[in-house]
């Protein structure tokens, strides 16, 4: 009699197992993280994303929950570095800095004050920067300027020179204004002389 009892005891803690299998839910049956969704928005096209110095695409990232590392290189712009957090499907929003130049200005004390130097046709010295001696006989100023095609333009009592120039993310730029005379001559040219004579 007891294993008749024993077998439906057996038989109904299978039953039971099996009902409650069926409406249980598996969390993770392999113990494997679970990944999230990881987009990017950032406002520079062609930007190069790098997790934890890995290189990755921007589309279709899919990441483990935990912390990372962000870097995001452009050429042209500051490097963007950062530390983001994923515990559930992200949207991560970078804008991105110029990386500026320099431009040097090299003055000669002598013609200092009457120089006016403009950036772009905005008046830059002297209106602004801090005169610091270079050598003797010279100033400098340090003027940060976005990089691109910018026109510097000298004027010395009236006379303006000025040109355009190339400057390329984090470059330095130094303008020396030389002023120089330039004299050329042409020997005289032989000419038949007509002497007209009246009376």
């Amino acid at each position: 009699m007891k294993k008749p009892i024993l077998f439906s005891i057996t038989l109904l803690f299978i039953i039971i197992g099996t009902v409650s299998a069926q409406n249980a839910v598996l969390v993770n049956p392999r113990r494997t993280p679970i990944d999230f969704r990881v987009d990017f928005d950032i406002d520079v096209p062609g930007a190069r994303i790098y997790i934890d110095g890995t290189a990755v695409s921007a589309g279709n990232l899919r990441l483990p929950r935990g912390d990372y590392e962000l870097l995001i290189i452009s050429e042209g712009y500051r490097e963007y570095r950062g530390r983001i957090t994923v515990n559930g499907d992200r949207l991560i929003r970078v804008g991105m800095i110029p990386q500026s130049a320099n431009l040097k200005l090299i003055l000669p004390e002598s013609a200092a004050d009457g120089l006016r130097v403009y950036l772009d046709g905005r008046l830059i010295y002297p209106e602004r920067g801090n005169p610091e001696r270079y050598e003797r006989g010279w100033i400098e100023n340090d003027f940060p300027i976005q990089p691109g095609v910018r026109r510097v333009t000298l004027g010395y009592y009236g006379l303006l020179i000025s040109r355009e120039i190339e400057v390329d993310p984090g470059e330095q730029v130094e303008i020396r204004p030389l002023f120089d005379l330039e004299i050329r001559k042409q020997p005289a040219q032989q000419t038949e002389q007509v002497r007209n004579y009246s009376y």
